[in-house]
């Protein structure tokens, strides 16, 4: 049987197995990775050793024929890659903002735990300092304070509002 019997050549760069849709560059990519041709049979179970023998002796008489082919082949991938990621469709638009909000939220929870644990460092380092349980200290003022105080540029924004006199503070409040 002629080696070129194994193969099917459907374009410049699609040559294919007979009876497969396993492209050579599939087997190849293996081989040149230093997998044996049992190994690539574990990794493709659908072939046999036929055929992988048949792939590997065409790429060693036809080598530099096919390193071209692969290397066709790798840039025709690469350029679907890309044209994928600028031109994907609504669905997978909606996964990535669905994905981006997602991680947004993880980090807004993440800030918030650490929020909560600046003021548990910050009651215990007060508890340290000569309150004899944390009863005296632990209502729920002081909780809010806590919290408020471990927020960064909190507590000089309650300070400006404590120094500034009543009649410079605007009468309506807008939230």
């Amino acid at each position: 049987m002629q080696l070129e019997n194994y193969f099917e050549f459907l374009a410049e760069d699609d040559i294919r197995l007979k009876g497969h849709r396993i492209g050579i560059e599939d087997i190849l990519k293996y081989y040149l990775n230093g997998y044996s041709p049992e190994e690539i049979l574990s990794e493709l179970p659908s072939l046999n050793l036929e055929k992988i023998y048949a792939t590997l002796t065409y790429y060693h008489q036809n080598q530099t024929a096919i390193n071209a082919y692969l290397f066709k082949v790798n840039q025709r991938r690469e350029q679907n890659y890309q044209n994928w990621q600028k031109e994907s469709s609504p669905l997978i638009q909606r996964l990535k903002q669905a994905q981006s909000q997602k991680l947004e939220k993880n980090l807004t929870l993440l800030n918030q735990d650490r929020q909560k644990q600046q003021a548990q460092e910050k009651l215990t380092a007060l508890l340290q300092e000569g309150l004899d349980s944390p009863s005296e200290a632990v209502t729920a003022d002081y909780w809010h304070t806590l919290y408020l105080l471990s927020i960064p540029g909190m507590r000089q924004s309650i300070q400006e509002g404590l120094n500034t006199p009543i009649e410079n503070c605007d009468e309506e409040i807008e939230w």
